[in-house]
């Protein structure tokens, strides 16, 4: 009879504790924030000057370069498809079964050989552009910097 009481009693006092924390939840900071492409691409370029002694005109050059490819990647992401609602929980008054269920979903993405061929495309123009921006050992040291990068990113 005691250690039911002291049961409930704790059980009382983790739902009261529980409730708590869930009550507090919408106050938190979202996650990710919104980062300008100017800040961006001013950030890279600053980095670039700082282990590559830039001049001011390849300074230009660069940051032109880098905003142009963050306004892209916004604006890509800007134009991706909505996620589709979850079916299950949709058609549950109708009792059908998610199976028999023809969803809205957008056309497929394109293949991903066409996928990496146009990454791969991509990346050789922003090479091509930097070497022609970048001096020859400024070139050959952001190249040893980016696969420095590539390899702690991936873990290599």
């Amino acid at each position: 009879m005691k250690y039911k009481s002291l049961f409930y009693i704790l059980l009382f006092v983790g739902g009261i504790m529980y409730s708590r924390t869930n009550a507090q939840e919408p106050n938190r900071k979202p996650l990710s924030k919104f980062v300008s492409p100017e800040i961006i691409a001013k950030k890279k370029t600053d980095e670039m000057k700082e282990t590559l002694q830039l001049s001011d005109k390849q300074y230009k050059k660069m940051y032109k370069l880098f905003l142009k490819e963050e306004q892209k990647k916004l604006n890509q992401k800007d134009n991706r498809p909505p996620i589709p609602p979850n079916r299950e929980f949709e058609n549950r008054n109708n009792m059908m079964p998610p199976s028999k269920i023809q969803p809205n979903f957008p056309p497929p993405p394109p293949p991903i050989n066409d996928n990496f061929r146009n990454i791969q495309k991509e990346r050789k123009k922003r090479e091509r552009k930097i070497k022609k921006i970048l001096t020859t050992e400024q070139y050959e040291k952001w190249k040893s910097e980016e696969i420095k990068k590539y390899k702690i990113n991936n873990k290599i």
